[in-house]
């Protein structure tokens, strides 16, 4: 990766990690709010956070050390090609906040259920992945940074 390309790398994870850290509760209180949600799911979302924001500090650290625009984990702005080996089959799909979020493009919401699923998980990880039609696994060939 050019130094170019690393420091809007680095600009990106570090506006997500502002835009986290001012905008967590009213984040938390439009897409789980304290009526339909009960304090257990919402904590959950609320430690998700927390690992999330750590995980990209850890990643902003280590980005002088890429060479390329592969990531090693999947982040919100991350296209990510995944293998559904039951299928045998691969899609991508690029991680985005819920407002960017364009399914029929591509661009699916951190919150929706793949997404969730697949968040921080690395490169070469296998998961079993639950949709609506079952569990099928699923391993995360590529993450490569987009500038969303």
């Amino acid at each position: 990766m050019n130094a170019g390309k690393r420091n809007l790398l680095r600009e990106r994870l570090i506006e997500q990690m502002t835009f986290i850290d001012e905008n967590r509760i009213r984040f938390l209180d439009t897409y789980f709010p304290h009526d339909r949600f009960s304090y257990q799911e919402r904590e959950k979302y609320v430690n998700f956070f927390d690992r999330y924001v750590m995980t990209v500090e850890q990643m902003v650290q280590q980005i002088g050390e890429t060479t390329d625009s592969t990531l090693s984990k999947v982040l919100i702005g991350s296209e990510v090609s995944l293998y559904y080996a039951q299928d045998d089959e691969e899609d991508s799909i690029t991680i985005c906040f819920p407002e960017k979020a364009d399914p029929d493009a591509g661009n699916v919401s951190f919150l929706s259920p793949i997404a969730s699923q697949i968040l921080l998980c690395s490169t070469n990880e296998t998961i079993q992945l639950n949709t609506p039609q079952g569990a099928t696994d699923v391993t995360i060939r590529e993450i490569r940074f987009v500038d969303w």
